[in-house]
């Protein structure tokens, strides 16, 4: 097996700690956080029309965009807590992929 075919195994692993070091420094430095970053927004039932309002769809009037059921901003404190899970959990699933791979791949 070469190191080209380790490496692309390893790919979706390598995005998971990308975004996993992100949302990590977005909980430490406030200024890496988005405009809104603390908003929340849930959609109940099975409805086709599309959630999104820059969908393509919505853009050319075909469809109405749905209305959120319910939304809200997250305290500071709780959305911090929530990046740092998140981060947590996607650092946890990228580096031991990255770990099995190596750990599987012959000479490893």
């Amino acid at each position: 097996m070469g190191t080209f075919t380790i490496l692309f195994k390893c790919l979706p692993f390598f995005i998971s700690t990308a975004y996993g070091v992100y949302y990590l420094l977005a909980a430490i430095f406030p200024s890496w956080r988005e405009k809104g970053w603390n908003h929340w927004t849930v959609y109940y039932g099975n409805s086709n029309r599309p959630t999104n309002p820059n969908s393509l769809l919505v853009q050319l009037g075909f469809v109405k965009v749905r209305k959120p059921d319910a939304e809200g901003d997250f305290s500071e404190k709780t959305g911090v807590i929530l990046f740092y899970v998140i981060a947590s959990l996607l650092l946890i699933v990228g580096v031991g992929g990255i770990l099995w791979i190596a750990y599987l791949s012959p000479g490893g």
